[in-house]
């Protein structure tokens, strides 16, 4: 027997049986039964067989990895879940007894069932709420179309995962998309005579209609009625088959024309999903959730938004985005709810300990590399010698045909001859925070405006190009350190190398968009999920910080030091102050006063101002210079001048640039350029008025407001870094305006890689910033006493009288940490907070198994904790007591409750759970019982008292622009 991924064509020989689609057989189809019965077979058989191929492959792919803590792991111990439909409950029983999975007196407690469209209704509950915008207290719809069965589920959406519920509205086994082939077979079928078509031919030309049109044919945009049937054969009567299968001549393609495919084939089915949706909505839900690979077809999409005169236009549609492991991800949730969840409980006098200790540094490893990705290059600093690898331009060409990053980037992508379905990617940097761009920049910025608008390709993500570059840059530099660094440090084999890796992130972006930061670096490879220990995250004036502190220290006096950093790169110039004192323990911390503040006003804009020079010198002659000239000599001419341009009041020199297009004997006008040949002299005057000052004066602007907004305090030394810190016009401005202000302008020798230097020195001794503050407020979801305010009007299912006798709210928050507080300098901060639990029922925290199968140890209890998140620091007001739409869940976890054998049922369990913001904008949240005052009891035999959980917080949804009718629509991705 050959299955799964083993199967190829040229292993199918003759006398083989070959079943492509298994469940098309289960569903007892009259054609799949009798190919059955021809080949000698049963349903039973088939299904028996692969059980076996698929539970040995699966218990070998989970003892591999390792999955299951429990040691010594026994397969007797095991637990199934098998989504499926209604009726073959009984046949998958019965085989997977046959199969010798279990046993007969076993399927009652190792065999759970849950549909299809249960099961994707738990997996949508699983979701970011962020991304899904389901809020507690609501109904949903989830309606799942697969290849043989579809089915509706609600979703009752309560405050946590697991006080959620979901119940089956409706089942149509053997009705799923494989309906369209069967209408497509059936019309066939009825005209074969008039299309000239045999049985060999009508399934050739259902196969491929599977593989090619299906999902890929698009409807007929007008809404078809009797009357505009004959239009409608006129509009599409030239248009050709939409079939390359022939009739029996093998001559012509099988004439459907567009109009029959749509009325044959698809509006059939599709408005029978959309009428089951109908008659099921009765209560109007807030969205429907379309899963399974049909429920993304664009023409479903289209005729449910237009359906009973526009219903859901004004409903959210959100599709899953053909999840492939969506329906087992949901059986492993549905299964793993065996037992009732409790929130914990808190007394009214619960409050959080906070606790500091010293940041950890990445663990050990061979090389730390320092990345500074920046808007027009970026750059990079390995450990061991601080080795300068030059700058690489942030580009990439995108080809929009296959819809994927090339090959090319850096240097190689500026200089690529595009073809025809290529763009090159800039200053994709800038779309991965938009609103703090916004905010930052400035939202009437006419070069932001400018980019976004040239930034054209629609069908990309800013974190995906992100990650396709840093995959690319890290490809290179990890080569460059196997093959050229690591032979002279280090005497171990170049593949056993180590890495870990600091990000630099501009400092004005927010929580979100450092949190996305580390998710482009785990797509990119930099990481895997979980590898916390292995990536820090910096701001760039941080790092530009330590990197350069030896330049500046010698002008420190006694006490605080102020000084501005000056980050003048390729596309932007972004200014941050900072102080430089002793903490109490002696030792000299940095941390940041005030707002940073940036514009777009780097050295690119210079060759921008050059060019636009070059078209109005132009047009001064009477010549339109236009967009297909070749400029590249010219611009090579400018760049020489651009880093060493440096005039003076005594100067009277002329700079001499090639001309991209002839004069044709035109003689300027103005006395401050002369045309010799193809040769342009410029004055330096020139230059100076139209090119460098006005770029230069917005520098100077933002650096008086930082200046200005000081109060009075005294700035001692303004640091010069990035790119552009090395013009000498740059320097020589800056340093003669503030020495009259009493202030230096330092420029480092390494004010180029100051930024990537500075990573690896935080990762080498990290520093905290005193004044760092914290980015989002969390909180513990728990069952607080109610207790009775004046005016208070209160839903009866608000609070419930517990075990004690006493009444709770439900579902009320308790914050560790607010927004905007501050962290003592030089330490990470540990938040503690006590909650109880009645033995021996279950408290809340959620679906950590994702697999085929549910493996689970036969437990009897479960502890689940729910952590919010939102972006306000004012929680006191009684809306932020509740979780609300506007909190992010980030940590619901369900672990084993701890069986202690001297405790009785409704006994008061203490635990402790602490939170600690990790570096890289994720949390670590630790859970400790504190049974009869001991610290972490032992679980059972094999687990520790002490359980620990990294998270790192999902990105936004992605908001996709469609020409489909008004509904929003959402396409996560869960890659």
């Amino acid at each position: 027997m050959i299955w799964g991924l083993e199967i190829s064509e040229p292993t199918v020989s003759e006398g083989d049986v070959y079943i492509k689609r298994i469940k098309e057989y289960i569903c007892g189809t009259d054609r799949a039964l009798e190919e059955l019965e021809q080949a000698g077979l049963t349903i039973e058989k088939v299904v028996t067989d692969y059980l076996k191929k698929l539970h040995g492959a699966a218990i070998e792919k989970i003892s591999e990895q390792k999955i299951i803590n429990h040691t010594p792991f026994k397969v007797e111990d095991c637990r199934y879940c098998i989504a499926c439909p209604l009726p073959q409950r009984d046949l998958m029983t019965y085989c997977f007894i046959e199969a010798g999975i279990i046993t007969k007196e076993e399927a009652e407690y190792r065999l759970m069932f849950v549909t299809e469209s249960e099961a994707a209704a738990y997996n949508c509950l699983g979701w970011d709420r962020k991304l899904s915008k389901t809020e507690g207290g609501k109904h949903y719809l989830v309606c799942d179309i697969g290849h043989t069965t579809f089915g509706i589920s609600k979703i009752n959406v309560s405050v946590t995962e697991s006080l959620s519920t979901v119940s089956l509205l409706s089942e149509y086994a053997g009705q799923g998309s494989m309906c369209l082939e069967n209408n497509l077979r059936n019309y066939l079928v009825e005209n074969a005579h008039d299309l000239k078509i045999n049985r060999p031919t009508i399934e050739a030309a259902v196969l491929e209609f599977t593989e090619s049109i299906k999902f890929h044919f698009i409807l007929p945009n007008e809404d078809i009625h009797k009357d505009d049937i004959e239009s409608l054969e006129i509009k599409y009567h030239a248009t050709t088959s939409p079939f390359k299968t022939t009739d029996v001549g093998g001559v012509n393609p099988i004439q459907i024309s567009l109009l029959q495919l749509s009325q044959e084939v698809f509006f059939p089915f599709i408005n029978h999903v959309i009428n089951s949706i109908l008659e099921v909505d009765q209560e109007e839900c807030e969205s429907v959730f379309l899963t399974g690979k049909f429920g993304s077809d664009y023409n479903l999409i289209d005729a449910l938004t237009s359906a009973s005169g526009g219903l859901f236009q004004k409903r959210h549609i959100v599709i899953d985005h053909m999840s492939l492991d969506a329906v087992s991800r949901g059986a492993t949730a549905f299964a793993l709810r065996i037992n009732e969840s409790q929130i914990p409980f808190s007394h009214e006098d619960s409050v959080v300990t906070e606790r500091g200790k010293k940041p950890e540094t990445v663990k050990k490893c061979d090389f730390i590399v320092g990345i500074d990705f920046g808007t027009t290059h970026s750059g990079c600093s390995p450990k061991q010698d601080l080795k300068k690898y030059a700058k690489a331009p942030t580009l990439l060409v995108y080809n929009t045909k296959s819809q994927k990053v090339t090959s090319k980037w850096g240097q190689k992508a500026k200089e690529h001859q595009l073809r025809y379905s290529e763009r090159l990617l800039e200053n994709f940097k800038l779309f991965l925070s938009p609103e703090s761009v916004k905010e930052y920049y400035g939202e009437v910025n006419e070069n932001i405006i400018k980019i976004r608008e040239s930034f054209t390709t629609e069908d990309v993500e800013a974190i995906d190009l992100i990650a396709e570059y840093l995959k690319l840059f890290k490809t290179y530099i990890d080569a460059q350190i196997r093959d050229k660094e690591a032979p002279k440090w280090l005497g171990i084999f170049p593949e056993r190398l180590v890495f870990s890796y600091v990000i630099t992130v501009p400092a004005m972006w927010d929580r979100e968009a450092k949190d996305t930061m580390v998710l482009a670096a785990i797509k990119a490879g930099l990481i895997e999920q979980g590898q916390h220990d292995k990536l820090l995250i910096i701001t760039e004036p941080e790092a530009a910080a330590l990197a350069c502190e030896r330049y500046y220290q010698d002008y420190r006096k006694d006490g605080a030091f102020n000084f501005v950093v000056c980050d003048a790169g390729g596309g932007t110039v972004d200014l941050v102050t900072f102080c430089l004192k002793n903490n109490e323990e002696g030792s000299e911390v940095i941390y940041q006063i005030g707002k940073g503040e940036g514009d777009t006003c780097g050295s690119v804009y210079l060759e921008r101002n050059f060019r636009k020079y070059m078209k109005a010198f132009y047009a001064g002659l009477g010549y339109d210079l236009g967009d297909d000239v070749d400029f590249s000599k010219t611009a090579n001419s400018f760049m020489k001048i651009k880093h060493d341009f440096n005039p003076s009041d005594t100067t009277d020199r002329y700079y001499n640039v090639i001309l991209p297009a002839p004069t044709y004997g035109a003689q300027p006008i103005t006395g401050r350029t002369k045309i010799q040949g193809n040769v342009l002299k410029i004055h330096c005057k020139e230059l100076e008025e139209m090119i460098f000052r006005p770029v230069v004066c917005k520098i100077e602007e933002l650096i008086d407001r930082q200046i200005k907004a000081m109060k009075g305090e005294e700035v001692h030394v303004i640091l010069l870094v990035g790119g552009f810190s090395q013009c000498k016009y740059l320097q020589k401005t800056l340093i003669n305006k503030y020495k009259l202000h009493g202030i230096r302008v330092v420029i480092p020798k390494n004010a180029v890689t100051a930024i990537s230097e500075g990573a690896v020195s935080y990762a080498q001794r990290p520093r905290m910033i005193s004044n760092k503050v914290v980015g989002l407020s969390y909180a513990l979801e728990v069952q607080a006493p109610f207790i009775k305010k004046a005016g208070q009007s209160l839903l009866q299912r608000e609070t419930f009288i517990a075990n004690d006798g006493r009444e709770y709210f439900k579902s009320q928050l308790e914050y560790f940490v607010k927004k905007n507080e501050e962290a003592d300098e030089g330490k990470t901060h540990v938040y503690e907070k006590l909650v109880f639990i009645e033995y021996p029922k279950n408290a809340v925290i959620g679906n950590f198994f994702l697999f085929f199968f549910l493996f689970l140890q036969i437990l009897n209890l479960f502890l689940c904790l729910a952590i919010f998140s939102c972006d306000y620091s004012d929680v006191t007001e009684p809306e932020w007591k509740r979780v609300n739409k506007n909190h992010t869940k980030v940590l619901e976890v369900r672990f084993n409750m701890p069986y202690l054998p001297e405790a009785e049922e409704n006994d008061i369990i203490q635990f402790k759970v602490a939170l600690q913001l990790n570096q890289i904008g994720g949390i670590n949240v630790i859970i400790e019982c504190l049974a009869n005052g001991n610290s972490g009891p032992v679980l059972d035999t094999e687990i520790s008292g002490q359980e620990t959980f990294q998270y790192i917080r999902k990105s936004d949804p992605v908001y996709v622009k469609t020409k489909l009718r008004s509904a929003l629509y959402i396409l996560p991705n869960l890659s």
